[in-house]
């Protein structure tokens, strides 16, 4: 739950307290108390400061798409993105980003490309999922586990955006790949095993066909 925090009140109240001259055992522990907080809680601080603005600029590009101007879902649509948030982003061994949208929905991306052991590891993913980490992939593909898969997983990324179109899920997904994806790993390469098309090309396919079907 949410919290508001009179932050002036806060910081007058340590302040009157770590003034005093003389300090005890309880002001050295509190300060020690300080120091772990902002130690604990700097990732958070780190990954608000550095991409608080990502809403507003995720928003304003995906208003000027023609796909989501002739959407019928766009009330839905910015929703979703007003609410969402960057959960975190790891780098090491593989790059993946978690976006937080709230409501027990997250948006995953993964990628990852490395040798171990000599031979070459290849794994990357695309997916809504809920707080049990259950997925429902768009892109799947792990060199270490082939796997088919019927890409993407239309019934069940239904079940995690009601209300959106398959059209909408792509192309929303399509949008959220291209402006995190800062090394364009994802835009050539094929969704999985099975399926050759990267989903940058499965979001023009998807425009040409809903267009022919006018």
């Amino acid at each position: 739950m949410s919290r508001t925090v009179n932050t002036e009140q806060v910081e007058q109240s340590i302040d009157d307290f770590l003034s005093q001259e003389i300090w005890n055992d309880n002001h050295l522990k509190f300060y020690e108390m300080l120091l772990r907080t902002a130690k604990k809680y700097s990732k958070n601080a780190y990954s608000y400061k550095n991409y608080s603005n990502d809403n507003r600029d995720i928003i304003n590009n995906i208003q000027e798409q023609p796909w989501f101007q002739i959407s019928k879902n766009q009330p839905k649509i910015l929703h979703l993105l007003k609410n969402m948030h960057v959960q975190n982003i790891e780098t090491d061994p593989a790059y993946v980003v978690r976006l937080n949208f709230n409501n027990n929905l997250w948006f995953v991306i993964e990628y990852l490309d490395r040798q171990r052991k000599g031979k070459r590891e290849v794994k990357y993913r695309v997916s809504f999922c809920d707080n049990m980490d259950d997925h429902a992939y768009i892109c799947y593909y792990s060199s270490q586990h082939l796997r088919s898969r019927k890409l993407p997983e239309y019934e069940r990324l239904e079940q995690y955006l009601t209300g959106l179109t398959r059209y909408d899920i792509i192309m929303l997904s399509n949008e959220l790949v291209i402006y995190y994806d800062c090394d364009h790993h994802l835009s050539k390469i094929p969704m999985g095993h099975d399926y050759p098309l990267p989903l940058k090309k499965l979001a023009l396919e998807t425009t040409d066909q809903l267009q022919l079907s006018k």
